[in-house]
Formats: C-alpha cells, structure tokens, sequence
C-alpha cells in the first residue's frame, strides 16, 4: 500500500471507530503544484513536517504522521515531532498501518467502539502474572508511540 492509500484506511478506520467526541481530519498541507508542475509552498501559512491527520476530541489535540511501509520521517517531520512530545498536550505517532493507530488510541487513551466491543468479550478474571505481561505490552507500545 502507498501512503495516500494507507492515510484512506486509517481515516475510515478512524471514523468508524471515535465516538462522537472525537473528530479526524486530514490536514492538506501538501506543497502546491504550479501549471509548470513545480512546487510551492509559498502558500501563506503552509509548514513542512506537519502531520497528514489531526484528532480532536476532548479539548486534546492528537496528530498522526502516516508513512507507507517503508517510508520514513524527514528531518522536518522529526523536529515536529519532537515538538509535539515536549509539550506534553499533544499527542503524536508515526503510522504504517491502522494497527498503529490502535496502539496510539490506547496509549492516549481515547476510547474507541472497537475497544468497548473487545472489552465485552474478555474474561474477567485475570492472574497477576497476566495484568503483569499486559502492562509491559502496553508500555512497550507507549514507547514505540513516542518516538
């Protein structure tokens, strides 16, 4: 899958999933083409490393950079990125799949219908050794989140 196809499924993923407390929306923050085909970003306002899709709900703001299989972060990306992190009020991650994206919600903590739905079908008894292994998952993935 490309990028432009990977952003399409996160999205539908996306807006099925939120409650209607929470909003995506993809930021076309894309350089402009000019009739010669060049690009522009003398747009007003335009800034490279922007994140592809904003998340908002619950007075937060979570921003999601979405990137093909094999694609990586440019310099610009990184630096808002990190910005992002430094804050401390907004949450951001870097996308491959909507498995990814899954990680990001339960890591911010935004809950989801898929999440309600699983939650339904877990058992409720669970062994110490159990909640252990469950928490270093989750925070093994909070850690891919970050960076």
């Amino acid at each position: 899958m490309n990028e432009a196809q990977t952003q399409r499924a996160i999205v539908d993923y996306l807006q099925t999933v939120l409650f209607p407390t929470h909003r995506v929306v993809a930021i076309p923050n894309g350089a402009v083409r000019t009739a010669s085909g060049r690009a522009s970003n003398a747009v007003a306002g335009l800034r490279r490393g922007v994140p592809d899709l904003m998340i908002v709900g619950d007075g937060k703001v979570y921003f999601i950079e979405v990137k093909a299989s094999r694609g990586k972060l440019t310099a610009e990306q990184s630096e808002w990125a990190n910005w992002c992190v430094m804050k401390g009020l907004i949450g951001w991650c870097c996308a491959k799949s909507i498995d990814d994206v899954r990680v990001a919600l339960g890591a911010w903590k935004i809950k989801t219908r898929e999440a309600a739905n699983f939650a339904r079908v877990q058992p409720r008894a669970q062994s110490p050794a159990h909640k252990a292994a469950i928490a270093r998952g989750r925070a093994a993935a909070v850690n891919r989140v970050m960076r």
